[in-house]
Protein backbone atom coordinates (compact mmCIF):
# COMPACT_ATOMS: atom_id res chain seq x y z
CA UNK A 1 0.00 0.00 0.00
CA UNK A 2 2.53 2.15 0.47
CA UNK A 3 4.43 1.40 -2.89
CA UNK A 4 1.01 2.21 -4.55
CA UNK A 5 1.02 5.40 -2.34
CA UNK A 6 4.62 6.37 -4.13
CA UNK A 7 5.90 6.47 -0.83
CA UNK A 8 8.22 3.33 -0.32
CA UNK A 9 8.52 2.82 3.34
CA UNK A 10 12.31 4.30 4.46
CA UNK A 11 12.61 0.80 7.11
CA UNK A 12 11.24 -2.55 7.32
CA UNK A 13 8.70 -0.92 9.94
CA UNK A 14 5.53 -0.89 7.43
CA UNK A 15 3.23 -0.22 10.03
CA UNK A 16 5.16 2.71 11.63
CA UNK A 17 5.57 3.76 7.67
CA UNK A 18 1.78 4.16 6.94
CA UNK A 19 0.75 5.28 10.43
CA UNK A 20 3.06 8.65 9.91
CA UNK A 21 0.99 8.78 6.00
CA UNK A 22 -2.29 9.43 8.84
CA UNK A 23 -4.88 11.11 8.18
CA UNK A 24 -5.58 9.70 4.59
CA UNK A 25 -7.04 11.60 1.96
CA UNK A 26 -10.18 11.35 1.44
CA UNK A 27 -9.91 10.68 -1.95
CA UNK A 28 -8.11 7.60 -1.62
CA UNK A 29 -9.03 4.20 -2.15
CA UNK A 30 -11.60 2.03 0.44
CA UNK A 31 -8.58 -0.17 0.79
CA UNK A 32 -5.88 2.54 2.66
CA UNK A 33 -8.99 3.62 4.80
CA UNK A 34 -9.37 -0.23 5.85
CA UNK A 35 -6.24 -0.58 6.80
CA UNK A 36 -6.08 3.08 8.90
CA UNK A 37 -9.64 1.68 10.62
CA UNK A 38 -7.87 -1.73 11.29
CA UNK A 39 -4.58 0.40 12.67
CA UNK A 40 -6.59 2.64 15.21
CA UNK A 41 -9.08 0.31 15.92
CA UNK A 42 -8.75 0.11 20.23
CA UNK A 43 -6.87 -3.08 22.10
CA UNK A 44 -9.50 -5.24 24.39
CA UNK A 45 -9.31 -3.45 27.47
CA UNK A 46 -9.14 0.18 26.01
CA UNK A 47 -11.59 2.43 27.14
CA UNK A 48 -10.26 5.76 26.09
CA UNK A 49 -9.78 5.93 22.15
CA UNK A 50 -6.61 7.10 20.27
CA UNK A 51 -8.73 8.43 17.02
CA UNK A 52 -11.47 9.24 15.61
CA UNK A 53 -13.12 6.15 14.87
CA UNK A 54 -16.46 8.03 13.67
CA UNK A 55 -14.35 10.25 11.05
CA UNK A 56 -12.48 6.56 9.93
CA UNK A 57 -15.86 4.81 9.54
CA UNK A 58 -17.20 8.18 7.24
CA UNK A 59 -13.91 8.52 5.30
CA UNK A 60 -14.11 4.78 4.12
CA UNK A 61 -17.72 4.38 3.82
CA UNK A 62 -17.07 7.52 1.58
CA UNK A 63 -14.25 6.27 -0.16
CA UNK A 64 -16.20 2.84 -0.96
CA UNK A 65 -19.44 4.91 -2.22
CA UNK A 66 -17.30 6.85 -4.58
CA UNK A 67 -14.73 3.64 -6.28
CA UNK A 68 -17.61 0.65 -5.62
CA UNK A 69 -20.86 1.09 -5.02
CA UNK A 70 -21.71 1.41 -9.07
CA UNK A 71 -19.98 -1.83 -9.23
CA UNK A 72 -21.25 -3.59 -6.30
CA UNK A 73 -25.22 -2.11 -6.27
CA UNK A 74 -26.83 -4.16 -3.68
CA UNK A 75 -24.58 -7.23 -3.54
CA UNK A 76 -24.04 -8.74 -0.38
CA UNK A 77 -20.43 -7.58 1.25
CA UNK A 78 -18.45 -10.46 2.87
CA UNK A 79 -16.27 -9.47 5.39
CA UNK A 80 -12.60 -9.49 4.71
CA UNK A 81 -11.03 -9.42 8.62
CA UNK A 82 -12.76 -9.86 12.48
CA UNK A 83 -11.17 -8.75 15.51
CA UNK A 84 -9.25 -10.79 17.82
CA UNK A 85 -7.49 -11.25 20.84
CA UNK A 86 -4.16 -9.65 21.19
CA UNK A 87 -2.60 -6.87 19.82
CA UNK A 88 -1.21 -4.88 16.53
CA UNK A 89 -1.54 -6.03 13.40
CA UNK A 90 -1.43 -9.54 14.24
CA UNK A 91 -4.71 -9.64 16.19
CA UNK A 92 -6.58 -9.55 12.86
CA UNK A 93 -8.29 -12.85 11.46
CA UNK A 94 -8.90 -12.74 7.54
CA UNK A 95 -12.07 -14.69 6.85
CA UNK A 96 -10.48 -17.60 4.77
CA UNK A 97 -8.83 -18.68 8.10
CA UNK A 98 -12.29 -18.56 9.84
CA UNK A 99 -13.65 -20.88 7.05
CA UNK A 100 -11.15 -23.39 6.59
CA UNK A 101 -11.81 -23.53 10.54
CA UNK A 102 -15.79 -24.36 9.33
CA UNK A 103 -15.31 -26.22 7.00
CA UNK A 104 -12.52 -28.29 8.38
CA UNK A 105 -10.40 -28.09 5.19
CA UNK A 106 -8.23 -25.99 3.65
CA UNK A 107 -8.46 -26.78 -0.32
CA UNK A 108 -11.84 -26.72 -0.15
CA UNK A 109 -13.30 -23.92 -2.11
CA UNK A 110 -15.38 -22.09 0.57
CA UNK A 111 -19.67 -21.80 0.32
CA UNK A 112 -19.78 -20.15 3.58
CA UNK A 113 -23.39 -18.32 3.78
CA UNK A 114 -22.05 -15.13 5.67
CA UNK A 115 -25.48 -13.99 5.74
CA UNK A 116 -26.35 -15.87 8.14
CA UNK A 117 -24.86 -16.35 11.85
CA UNK A 118 -24.05 -20.43 11.63
CA UNK A 119 -20.69 -20.51 11.40
CA UNK A 120 -20.23 -18.59 14.94
CA UNK A 121 -21.74 -21.69 16.45
CA UNK A 122 -18.36 -23.44 15.85
CA UNK A 123 -16.01 -23.28 19.24
CA UNK A 124 -13.39 -23.12 17.41
CA UNK A 125 -13.97 -20.39 15.46
CA UNK A 126 -15.19 -17.89 18.34
CA UNK A 127 -11.64 -18.55 20.00
CA UNK A 128 -10.19 -17.27 17.26
CA UNK A 129 -12.42 -13.80 17.98
CA UNK A 130 -12.83 -11.22 20.39
CA UNK A 131 -16.04 -10.49 22.09
CA UNK A 132 -17.06 -6.89 21.74
CA UNK A 133 -18.67 -4.71 24.04
CA UNK A 134 -21.91 -2.62 22.67
CA UNK A 135 -24.74 -1.97 23.20
CA UNK A 136 -28.51 -1.89 21.49
CA UNK A 137 -31.01 1.07 21.82
CA UNK A 138 -33.52 2.44 19.34
CA UNK A 139 -32.90 -0.39 16.71
CA UNK A 140 -28.97 0.93 16.62
CA UNK A 141 -26.13 -0.95 17.80
CA UNK A 142 -23.33 1.12 19.93
CA UNK A 143 -19.86 -0.40 20.14
CA UNK A 144 -18.80 1.01 23.58
CA UNK A 145 -15.85 2.66 25.16
CA UNK A 146 -16.21 3.61 28.60
CA UNK A 147 -18.57 6.44 28.10
CA UNK A 148 -17.77 7.00 24.15
CA UNK A 149 -20.05 5.31 21.49
CA UNK A 150 -19.63 4.52 17.90
CA UNK A 151 -22.85 3.46 15.50
CA UNK A 152 -21.85 0.55 13.59
CA UNK A 153 -23.50 -1.39 10.93
CA UNK A 154 -25.18 -5.03 11.74
CA UNK A 155 -25.20 -7.86 10.09
CA UNK A 156 -28.64 -9.51 11.16
CA UNK A 157 -30.92 -6.48 11.82
CA UNK A 158 -33.66 -8.69 13.47
CA UNK A 159 -30.75 -8.40 16.43
CA UNK A 160 -32.02 -5.28 17.07
CA UNK A 161 -35.43 -5.86 18.14
CA UNK A 162 -34.55 -5.82 21.70
CA UNK A 163 -32.92 -3.10 23.60
CA UNK A 164 -29.59 -3.80 26.18
CA UNK A 165 -26.32 -4.41 26.52
CA UNK A 166 -24.80 -7.18 23.93
CA UNK A 167 -21.63 -8.87 22.89
CA UNK A 168 -20.72 -9.10 19.15
CA UNK A 169 -17.82 -9.86 16.87
CA UNK A 170 -16.34 -7.37 14.86
CA UNK A 171 -15.90 -7.79 11.19
CA UNK A 172 -14.51 -5.36 8.44
CA UNK A 173 -15.90 -5.19 4.95
CA UNK A 174 -14.69 -3.09 2.38
CA UNK A 175 -16.83 -0.28 3.03
CA UNK A 176 -16.77 -0.45 7.00
CA UNK A 177 -17.05 -2.49 10.37
CA UNK A 178 -19.77 -4.92 10.52
CA UNK A 179 -21.03 -6.40 14.25
CA UNK A 180 -21.65 -9.76 13.76
CA UNK A 181 -23.70 -12.68 15.76
CA UNK A 182 -24.66 -9.89 17.92
CA UNK A 183 -26.15 -11.46 21.70
CA UNK A 184 -27.42 -10.52 25.18
CA UNK A 185 -25.43 -9.85 27.98
CA UNK A 186 -26.33 -9.90 31.49
CA UNK A 187 -25.51 -6.36 33.63
CA UNK A 188 -22.73 -8.55 35.90
CA UNK A 189 -21.98 -10.58 33.01
CA UNK A 190 -18.66 -8.46 32.92
CA UNK A 191 -17.83 -8.08 36.54
CA UNK A 192 -18.60 -11.57 37.35
CA UNK A 193 -15.96 -13.19 34.59
CA UNK A 194 -13.30 -10.78 36.30
CA UNK A 195 -13.86 -11.98 39.42
CA UNK A 196 -13.84 -15.66 38.66
CA UNK A 197 -10.59 -14.77 36.89
CA UNK A 198 -8.50 -14.67 39.65
CA UNK A 199 -11.27 -16.21 41.82
CA UNK A 200 -9.04 -19.14 43.71
CA UNK A 201 -6.29 -16.33 44.29
CA UNK A 202 -9.09 -14.97 47.19
CA UNK A 203 -9.32 -18.62 48.25
CA UNK A 204 -7.31 -18.51 51.36
CA UNK A 205 -7.25 -22.21 52.59
CA UNK A 206 -4.82 -24.46 51.63
CA UNK A 207 -4.12 -27.39 49.00
CA UNK A 208 -2.55 -30.72 50.51
CA UNK A 209 0.65 -31.48 48.82
CA UNK A 210 0.57 -35.21 48.30
CA UNK A 211 3.94 -37.06 46.48
CA UNK A 212 2.41 -39.49 43.73
CA UNK A 213 3.56 -43.23 43.40
CA UNK A 214 6.08 -43.09 40.12
CA UNK A 215 6.04 -46.04 37.82
CA UNK A 216 8.93 -45.99 34.56
CA UNK A 217 8.02 -48.73 32.11
CA UNK A 218 9.85 -48.48 28.73
CA UNK A 219 10.84 -45.19 30.02
CA UNK A 220 7.47 -43.56 30.38
CA UNK A 221 6.66 -42.25 34.16
CA UNK A 222 3.07 -43.01 35.14
CA UNK A 223 2.02 -40.94 38.54
CA UNK A 224 -0.47 -42.88 40.83
CA UNK A 225 -2.69 -40.80 43.24
CA UNK A 226 -4.96 -40.94 45.76
CA UNK A 227 -6.95 -39.25 48.32
CA UNK A 228 -9.91 -38.62 51.04
CA UNK A 229 -12.33 -35.64 50.72
CA UNK A 230 -10.31 -32.16 50.36
CA UNK A 231 -7.89 -30.30 48.62
CA UNK A 232 -4.89 -31.18 47.07
CA UNK A 233 -1.85 -30.13 44.62
CA UNK A 234 0.24 -33.16 43.38
CA UNK A 235 4.19 -32.48 44.46
CA UNK A 236 5.38 -33.45 41.04
CA UNK A 237 3.54 -31.52 38.30
CA UNK A 238 1.38 -29.32 40.35
CA UNK A 239 -1.76 -30.19 39.46
CA UNK A 240 -4.46 -29.58 41.98
CA UNK A 241 -7.89 -31.13 42.39
CA UNK A 242 -11.11 -31.39 44.96
CA UNK A 243 -13.02 -34.67 45.64
CA UNK A 244 -15.70 -35.11 48.17
CA UNK A 245 -14.88 -38.69 47.97
CA UNK A 246 -11.92 -40.95 48.42
CA UNK A 247 -10.51 -40.78 45.00
CA UNK A 248 -7.77 -42.26 42.75
CA UNK A 249 -6.33 -41.56 39.26
CA UNK A 250 -3.23 -41.07 37.09
CA UNK A 251 -1.57 -39.24 34.80
CA UNK A 252 1.35 -38.91 32.17
CA UNK A 253 2.95 -36.52 30.52
CA UNK A 254 2.42 -36.11 26.29
CA UNK A 255 4.72 -33.99 24.17
CA UNK A 256 2.76 -31.41 22.30
CA UNK A 257 5.08 -31.52 19.43
CA UNK A 258 2.63 -33.67 17.47
CA UNK A 259 -0.76 -31.39 18.28
CA UNK A 260 1.31 -28.18 17.31
CA UNK A 261 0.45 -28.20 13.55
CA UNK A 262 -3.15 -28.92 13.80
CA UNK A 263 -5.68 -26.48 12.70
CA UNK A 264 -6.77 -26.30 16.03
CA UNK A 265 -3.63 -25.16 17.51
CA UNK A 266 -3.18 -22.73 14.70
CA UNK A 267 -2.32 -19.30 16.83
CA UNK A 268 -2.05 -21.26 20.13
CA UNK A 269 1.50 -21.88 22.18
CA UNK A 270 1.68 -24.39 25.17
CA UNK A 271 0.99 -22.48 28.48
CA UNK A 272 1.42 -25.91 30.59
CA UNK A 273 2.29 -29.24 30.71
CA UNK A 274 -0.11 -31.40 28.29
CA UNK A 275 -1.29 -34.53 30.52
CA UNK A 276 -3.25 -37.72 29.73
CA UNK A 277 -5.31 -38.09 33.25
CA UNK A 278 -7.58 -41.20 34.23
CA UNK A 279 -9.49 -41.62 37.49
CA UNK A 280 -9.49 -45.53 38.16
CA UNK A 281 -11.62 -44.85 41.28
CA UNK A 282 -14.38 -41.99 42.64
CA UNK A 283 -15.27 -38.56 41.29
CA UNK A 284 -13.38 -35.77 41.17
CA UNK A 285 -15.07 -32.12 41.85
CA UNK A 286 -12.63 -29.90 40.79
CA UNK A 287 -8.97 -29.83 38.44
CA UNK A 288 -7.26 -27.26 37.92
CA UNK A 289 -4.13 -27.46 35.19
CA UNK A 290 -0.83 -25.86 35.74
CA UNK A 291 0.50 -22.88 33.68
CA UNK A 292 3.79 -21.43 33.27
CA UNK A 293 3.00 -17.77 31.77
CA UNK A 294 3.60 -15.26 33.90
CA UNK A 295 -0.22 -13.48 34.00
CA UNK A 296 0.85 -10.80 36.71
CA UNK A 297 -2.93 -9.26 37.45
CA UNK A 298 -3.95 -9.20 34.36
CA UNK A 299 -6.80 -10.52 34.63
CA UNK A 300 -8.03 -10.05 31.18
CA UNK A 301 -5.16 -12.56 29.99
CA UNK A 302 -8.32 -15.32 31.19
CA UNK A 303 -9.10 -14.66 27.35
CA UNK A 304 -6.13 -15.77 25.42
CA UNK A 305 -6.00 -18.74 27.97
CA UNK A 306 -7.29 -21.86 26.28
CA UNK A 307 -7.39 -25.63 27.47
CA UNK A 308 -6.45 -28.46 23.96
CA UNK A 309 -8.92 -31.23 24.48
CA UNK A 310 -8.11 -34.01 22.74
CA UNK A 311 -10.27 -37.17 22.39
CA UNK A 312 -10.73 -39.72 20.02
CA UNK A 313 -12.43 -37.10 17.22
CA UNK A 314 -10.10 -35.31 17.52
CA UNK A 315 -9.02 -31.95 19.49
CA UNK A 316 -10.96 -28.92 20.33
CA UNK A 317 -10.08 -25.84 22.39
CA UNK A 318 -11.84 -24.74 25.62
CA UNK A 319 -12.27 -21.28 26.68
CA UNK A 320 -10.97 -20.75 30.47
CA UNK A 321 -13.30 -19.34 32.91
CA UNK A 322 -11.12 -19.08 36.19
CA UNK A 323 -7.27 -18.43 35.78
CA UNK A 324 -4.41 -17.69 38.70
CA UNK A 325 -1.07 -16.97 38.64
CA UNK A 326 -0.63 -20.78 38.16
CA UNK A 327 -3.37 -22.79 37.43
CA UNK A 328 -6.37 -22.63 35.08
CA UNK A 329 -10.05 -24.58 35.95
CA UNK A 330 -11.32 -27.43 33.66
CA UNK A 331 -14.77 -26.59 32.49
CA UNK A 332 -15.37 -30.21 31.81
CA UNK A 333 -14.36 -33.07 33.79
CA UNK A 334 -13.81 -35.32 30.75
CA UNK A 335 -10.28 -36.56 31.18
CA UNK A 336 -8.06 -37.31 28.11
CA UNK A 337 -5.03 -35.09 27.29
CA UNK A 338 -5.85 -32.15 28.25
CA UNK A 339 -2.86 -29.26 28.36
CA UNK A 340 -3.14 -25.33 28.76
CA UNK A 341 -2.63 -23.11 25.70
CA UNK A 342 -2.22 -19.07 25.38
CA UNK A 343 -2.62 -17.34 22.03
CA UNK A 344 0.73 -16.47 20.18
CA UNK A 345 0.35 -12.27 19.04
CA UNK A 346 2.49 -9.90 17.25
CA UNK A 347 3.18 -7.63 19.81
CA UNK A 348 2.08 -9.87 22.77
CA UNK A 349 5.49 -10.40 24.74
CA UNK A 350 4.75 -13.36 26.67
CA UNK A 351 7.15 -14.23 30.49
CA UNK A 352 7.75 -17.60 31.40
CA UNK A 353 8.72 -19.34 34.57
CA UNK A 354 11.79 -21.59 33.49
CA UNK A 355 14.08 -23.68 35.12
CA UNK A 356 18.37 -23.89 34.57
CA UNK A 357 19.54 -27.52 34.55
CA UNK A 358 23.19 -28.37 34.40
CA UNK A 359 25.24 -31.29 33.57
CA UNK A 360 28.45 -32.22 34.08
CA UNK A 361 31.15 -34.48 33.03
CA UNK A 362 34.81 -34.77 33.78
CA UNK A 363 37.63 -36.54 31.03
CA UNK A 364 40.39 -34.65 30.66
CA UNK A 365 38.61 -31.28 31.72
CA UNK A 366 35.35 -30.76 32.60
CA UNK A 367 32.57 -29.80 30.51
CA UNK A 368 29.02 -28.01 31.50
CA UNK A 369 25.94 -28.42 29.54
CA UNK A 370 23.47 -25.33 30.59
CA UNK A 371 20.15 -25.61 29.45
CA UNK A 372 17.42 -23.12 30.11
CA UNK A 373 13.43 -24.61 29.40
CA UNK A 374 10.16 -24.19 30.79
CA UNK A 375 9.15 -26.26 33.86
CA UNK A 376 7.49 -28.36 31.57
CA UNK A 377 8.58 -32.07 33.08
CA UNK A 378 8.66 -34.22 29.86
CA UNK A 379 11.38 -31.62 28.23
CA UNK A 380 13.03 -32.17 31.51
CA UNK A 381 12.95 -35.75 31.51
CA UNK A 382 14.01 -35.78 27.86
CA UNK A 383 17.26 -33.90 28.71
CA UNK A 384 17.89 -36.16 31.23
CA UNK A 385 17.49 -39.22 29.20
CA UNK A 386 19.76 -37.86 26.94
CA UNK A 387 22.99 -36.52 29.47
CA UNK A 388 22.97 -39.32 31.00
CA UNK A 389 23.37 -41.19 27.98
CA UNK A 390 26.18 -39.22 27.07
CA UNK A 391 28.21 -39.70 30.40
CA UNK A 392 26.64 -36.77 31.95
CA UNK A 393 25.52 -36.30 35.70
CA UNK A 394 23.41 -33.26 37.03
CA UNK A 395 24.03 -30.75 39.06
CA UNK A 396 21.47 -29.46 40.97
CA UNK A 397 21.18 -25.71 41.49
CA UNK A 398 18.53 -22.86 41.73
CA UNK A 399 16.49 -21.47 39.24
CA UNK A 400 15.60 -17.96 37.89
CA UNK A 401 13.13 -16.40 40.25
CA UNK A 402 11.54 -14.30 38.00
CA UNK A 403 10.12 -15.21 34.50
CA UNK A 404 11.70 -15.02 31.84
CA UNK A 405 10.93 -13.24 28.32
CA UNK A 406 10.00 -15.79 25.28
CA UNK A 407 11.90 -15.95 22.34
CA UNK A 408 14.37 -13.64 23.93
CA UNK A 409 18.38 -14.06 23.43
CA UNK A 410 20.54 -15.20 26.42
CA UNK A 411 23.97 -14.95 26.96
CA UNK A 412 26.04 -17.46 29.39
CA UNK A 413 29.66 -16.05 31.06
CA UNK A 414 31.72 -17.40 33.73
CA UNK A 415 34.16 -15.43 35.64
CA UNK A 416 36.88 -18.11 34.21
CA UNK A 417 39.01 -16.48 31.43
CA UNK A 418 39.98 -20.08 30.21
CA UNK A 419 36.40 -21.21 30.24
CA UNK A 420 35.33 -21.52 26.41
CA UNK A 421 31.51 -21.45 25.58
CA UNK A 422 29.71 -22.17 22.64
CA UNK A 423 27.37 -21.28 21.16
CA UNK A 424 27.29 -17.50 22.11
CA UNK A 425 23.68 -16.50 22.61
CA UNK A 426 20.58 -19.24 22.29
CA UNK A 427 16.94 -18.16 21.75
CA UNK A 428 14.75 -19.50 24.46
CA UNK A 429 11.66 -21.29 23.06
CA UNK A 430 9.04 -23.71 24.59
CA UNK A 431 10.17 -26.23 21.94
CA UNK A 432 13.28 -28.30 22.82
CA UNK A 433 15.90 -29.94 20.44
CA UNK A 434 18.85 -31.68 21.85
CA UNK A 435 21.32 -28.50 20.52
CA UNK A 436 19.18 -26.46 22.44
CA UNK A 437 22.18 -25.92 25.56
CA UNK A 438 25.05 -23.85 26.02
CA UNK A 439 28.48 -25.70 26.19
CA UNK A 440 31.23 -24.57 28.56
CA UNK A 441 34.70 -26.56 28.71
CA UNK A 442 37.10 -25.85 30.79
CA UNK A 443 40.97 -26.94 30.56
CA UNK A 444 42.69 -29.51 32.89
CA UNK A 445 40.33 -29.71 36.17
CA UNK A 446 43.81 -30.33 38.40
CA UNK A 447 45.80 -27.18 37.18
CA UNK A 448 43.06 -24.60 35.69
CA UNK A 449 39.37 -25.52 37.83
CA UNK A 450 38.40 -24.20 41.33
CA UNK A 451 35.19 -22.29 42.16
CA UNK A 452 33.67 -21.06 39.35
CA UNK A 453 30.50 -18.93 38.84
CA UNK A 454 27.90 -18.75 36.04
CA UNK A 455 25.90 -16.03 34.85
CA UNK A 456 22.82 -15.70 32.40
CA UNK A 457 21.88 -12.52 30.91
CA UNK A 458 19.28 -11.40 28.48
CA UNK A 459 19.72 -9.11 25.86
CA UNK A 460 16.97 -6.54 26.06
CA UNK A 461 14.56 -5.20 23.15
CA UNK A 462 17.12 -3.43 20.42
CA UNK A 463 20.07 -5.70 21.70
CA UNK A 464 22.29 -3.00 23.08
CA UNK A 465 22.16 -3.99 26.43
CA UNK A 466 21.40 -6.90 28.56
CA UNK A 467 20.03 -8.00 32.05
CA UNK A 468 20.42 -10.44 34.35
CA UNK A 469 18.58 -13.24 35.17
CA UNK A 470 20.11 -15.84 36.65
CA UNK A 471 23.37 -16.98 38.79
CA UNK A 472 24.97 -19.64 40.70
CA UNK A 473 28.39 -20.76 42.08
CA UNK A 474 29.42 -24.01 41.30
CA UNK A 475 32.28 -25.43 43.57
CA UNK A 476 34.98 -28.42 43.68
CA UNK A 477 32.00 -30.08 46.00
CA UNK A 478 29.58 -30.23 42.77
CA UNK A 479 32.26 -31.78 40.23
Amino acid sequence: MLINMKEPPSSSDYQSSFTEKMPLAPEMQPEFHMLALLLCWPTDGEDELASDLPHLIQNILHSYEQEYKSLFRSRYLRPIFFLGPGQGLNRLVHRRNLEILWTQDALKASNTNWRNDDIFRNPTVKDKLLRVKGVVRNYRLYATFGSTEIKLDVNQKDSLWNSGHVFFYLGFTISGPVAYNVHRRTEEETSERLLKAFGNEMDSSPWTKLKPEVQIMEEVHTYSLQSESGKYECSESALQWVCKETVSFRYQFSSWERFMRKPVCMDYIPAGPLMDIKVTDGKLEEVRLPHWICTGENAAMSDIFRVLHVDSSGGYLEQVSEMTSSHVKLNKLEFSLRGAMILKKLGLYLKVFADVLIYMQITSGLTLHVYLVPRDPLIQQEVEKKEKSDGFRKIRKTSPVDPVQLESYFYLSTDWDTAQICPEKQQFMLEWSDTNFFEVVIGNVKSDFGNMKLKLEVERRGGKEKDTVWTCAIGTDDY
